[in-house]
């Protein structure tokens, strides 16, 4: 009997303590708009009026200024700035390092990071 509370106890925890699937697959925040329909707090566009530049930027393009402690910079990119990010769970970075240069120890509750070098040694 105590057996099937345990397992029990176990199946109940890992359902509740899972995340759920997105809520929609494509809702691009709607900047400066009047919107009744809000996911994450971002008015979703109108679906009519999504077009291809919502899922691009140029934003991580340029260089960050590594001139300070650390000897890196960080851009980040959230569904605010890049409307394409909206109910995705994403967010989007560059990170741009000196020689010898650190990022601060930090973690990503409920999310990965995923590291791409463009050029030099890490």
């Amino acid at each position: 009997m105590k057996l099937f509370f345990l397992i029990l106890f176990c199946a109940i925890f890992l359902t509740v303590s899972s995340d759920s699937d997105n809520m929609q697959d494509t809702c691009p925040t709607a900047q400066g708009e009047q919107s009744i329909f809000f996911i994450n707090g971002y008015p979703c566009k109108n679906p009519t009026e999504i077009n291809a530049q919502d899922f691009k930027s140029t934003k991580l393009t340029v260089a960050g200024d590594t001139d300070n402690y650390l000897q890196s910079n960080v851009t980040m990119l959230t569904a605010s700035e890049f409307p394409g990010l909206n109910t995705l769970g994403l967010s989007v970075s560059r990170t741009d390092l000196e020689r010898d240069g650190s990022v601060p120890l930090h973690s990503h509750p409920r999310s990965s990071e995923l590291l791409f070098v463009v050029s030099g040694v890490v």
